[in-house]
């Protein structure tokens, strides 16, 4: 096997690996935890469904703007909880905020309807009130509130140099040139052209099993099998370079 043809292969188990243990976290946050903290466990829940899906569109599709789409989902899901779980007293504005985006969620006088809820909270000079419903919670941290300032905020970006230009990153797989346009010939394709998302990906799945561990204390360990161990050497045999 060759070097190209070995590397091709580490990215295909760390994908699969990845899949195995997200695949497993709903039952466990459903019957062991969400009770506990139903809005926290929530978003847990949708960070690792967002990384299951980021594996399935691009391993068994080779599906990469798509894939990219869900993965930038896992970013905001994971710097959302990391900033929670640093800053504890917003938990309850973001709870807030979360309640009364889905009580209006049908409306279609919206933005009205936000200025007067948060009249006195909210000013619509210098944001929209959709973007103060989605990230006003963080303004206890950051008047300029944003997607930019949570990932800020969540100190992602101190973790992997791969985060540090995320959106340009994002932006090319999403709406750039795309250079894979016969992926669907090539089995290989979506590893080869899409390595660095699933490095991104592996590392916010990284972040996110530290979280919940730190959390809940669970070990990742089910029926003997331990899915943190062996995501964990399979991420580390692509990072050997």
């Amino acid at each position: 096997m060759s070097d190209e043809e070995l590397k091709i292969e580490e990215y295909r188990q760390l994908l699969q690996q990845m899949h195995s243990l997200c695949e497993e976290m709903p039952e466990i946050i459903f019957t062991q935890y969400f009770d506990s903290n139903k809005y926290l466990y929530s978003l847990y829940n949708e960070a690792f469904n967002s990384i299951k899906g980021f594996c399935v569109l691009l391993g068994n599709g080779g599906l990469i703007p798509q894939a990219c789409v869900v993965l930038r989902m896992a970013l905001e899901h994971t710097a959302t909880i990391r900033v929670l779980e640093m800053h504890k007293e917003l938990q309850d504005d973001y709870v807030e905020h979360h309640k009364y985006r889905f009580e209006i969620r049908n409306k279609e006088n919206r933005n009205e309807l936000i200025k007067e809820h948060y009249k006195g909270k909210f000013n619509p000079k210098n944001k929209k009130p959709l973007d103060f419903l989605e990230y006003g919670w963080l303004k206890p941290l950051d008047e300029d509130y944003g997607l930019d300032s949570l990932i800020k905020l969540s100190k992602i970006q101190e973790q992997d140099n791969a985060f540090q230009n995320w959106k340009d990153e994002f932006n090319h797989w999403t709406h750039g040139i795309m250079e894979f346009a016969n992926l669907a010939s090539d089995i290989n394709g979506p590893i080869i052209y899409g390595h660095t998302l699933i490095s991104i990906a592996a590392k916010l799945l990284d972040i996110l099993v530290c979280e919940f561990h730190n959390e809940s204390k669970f070990n990742f360990v089910i029926d003997s099998f331990d899915y943190r161990e062996i995501f964990i050497d399979s991420y580390k045999s692509t990072r050997k370079d």
